[in-house]
């Protein structure tokens, strides 16, 4: 009776700590952030209950290259779904050669490499004429970058490094990132700089030969508000790596007396996920040259930026949702890409649009919408696209990796489908193609 006794005080005790630990796991885990008095205790917790998980994605990712697996462990920007019955490679639709002209620089996985590589491609001759592979491991290993904001040994290591939007100059030079330190490199695929600071999404040029890319600090001045608050900043670069602008967006915000769109609308650590910085080159009355406008992805928002005043001279929310790449298409309108995704985060029912938005009537219309329906254009996250100058469309579906050229009539006039995401490419005219010299020339290894 007496070991009973003992034994059934022992399972009380086990079930109650079951119970206990499952309670903090649920609340830090649902609230998305183990915080309060606590919070040390609840994050120590939760780190201690992923282990056999994450111990089963190190091993599947990092030994074996899988990168689903990787997908989610450190970010999810690995995250891809093929689309169904399609080849991989280019596909012709058209028998109109000038429908083929021009050029893509992308980077994509490779699984018999294990790594991304960033390519130049020739989509006429279905070549890639170019190739980038930096030795990123050597470069993560010379950075003074804060490891509390991402620990690039794991996440940005060579196997998992990115390559967004990779800026090409005329002497073969790139600038890109990978959700990391912002990296120039030469056509040699040697280190030019980087600058230590976490640079994401987008990177444009201005008029004047500066790049515009977002940045962010976690948790930045705003702990206050979340324990792992993402203060997303705008970051002006010099293409010798110097800043001559950085400005968060919370601050913008909160100067230009907005900060209640993100206080009375959002719940969670990321309230901005600033995604899309595009410099305006050219005055009309609504703009003038020097403006940005900002993709403010968890509000819907979309907001023209003067920094030389710090003025928000317009915003709007909506009725894109989530919405990605802004371009300006002429004096009175702008268009963006919405990802059209639902309140779940969902990958949506519907299909992707293009909104383009008129400031003369404050109207927006969906111009290409029949490309989008027919072809199943549908990226929960990221893409973009370039209205080319036949009124043709580039299209990026990132999360399907693939790429398309299409019409407002709904016709594909090519297709290109890989075996991983395609992350933030850029369409080169055959007119900006004739600027860059440096395809002939051999690199000393």
């Amino acid at each position: 009776m007496k070991y009973l006794k003992k034994f059934f005080f022992i399972f009380l005790v086990i079930l109650v700590s079951f119970s206990i630990f499952g309670n903090i796991v649920i609340h830090s885990t649902s609230n998305n952030n183990p915080g309060g008095a606590f919070g040390k205790t609840e994050s120590a917790i939760v780190f201690f209950a992923k282990i056999p998980s994450n111990s089963i994605k190190i091993i599947k990712c990092y030994l074996f290259n899988n990168i689903e697996a990787c997908s989610g462990f450190g970010g999810d920007e690995f995250t891809y779904t093929k689309h169904k019955k399609k080849k991989k490679g280019l596909t012709i639709f058209s028998s109109n050669p000038n429908h083929l002209e021009g050029y893509i620089i992308f980077s994509r996985y490779f699984k018999d490499k294990g790594k991304n590589l960033v390519h130049l491609y020739d989509i006429k001759n279905d070549k890639i004429l170019y190739e980038w592979d930096p030795d990123i491991d050597e470069i993560n290993k010379i950075s003074n970058f804060d490891r509390s904001q991402k620990n690039l040994e794991m996440d940005s290591n060579r196997k998992r490094y990115l390559f967004y939007h990779p800026v090409l100059l005329s002497n073969g030079s790139i600038i890109t990132h990978s959700s990391s330190p912002l990296i120039k490199i030469d056509r040699c695929s040697n280190l030019v700089w980087q600058i230590d600071k976490r640079f994401h999404h987008s990177i444009n040029l201005d008029s004047e030969n500066n790049i515009w890319v977002p940045i962010l600090e976690i948790p930045g001045k705003y702990k206050s508000i979340h324990n792992l608050y993402h203060d997303d900043g705008i970051a002006k670069v010099s293409l010798d790596g110097t800043i001559l602008l950085e400005k968060s967006v919370t601050e913008i915000l909160i100067e230009n007396n907005l900060f209640e769109l993100v206080l009375n609308v959002y719940y969670g650590d990321d309230p901005i996920h600033l995604n899309d910085i595009e410099p305006v080159n050219f005055d009309s009355n609504y703009w003038l040259k020097g403006d940005v406008f900002l993709s403010i992805r968890s509000l819907s928002l979309v907001i023209l930026y003067r920094p030389s005043t710090n003025k928000v001279i317009w915003y709007k929310q909506g009725p894109w949702r989530f919405q990605h790449d802004i371009d300006l298409v002429d004096q009175n309108t702008i268009a963006i890409f919405d990802n059209n995704v639902t309140l779940g985060w969902d990958e949506s029912p519907n299909t992707n649009n293009l909104y383009f938005y008129n400031f003369d009537n404050e109207t927006s219309e969906k111009k290409y919408e029949k490309l989008f329906i027919n072809h199943n254009i549908n990226s929960r996250t990221g893409s973009l696209y370039r209205i080319l100058n036949n009124d043709d469309i580039y299209v990026e579906e990132e999360d399907h990796g693939r790429i398309l050229r299409g019409d407002s009539e709904g016709n594909l006039r090519w297709e290109f489908i890989w075996n991983s995401l395609i992350n933030w490419s850029r369409y080169i005219s055959e007119e900006e193609f004739k600027k860059f010299d440096f395809i002939e020339q051999e690199c000393q290894k």
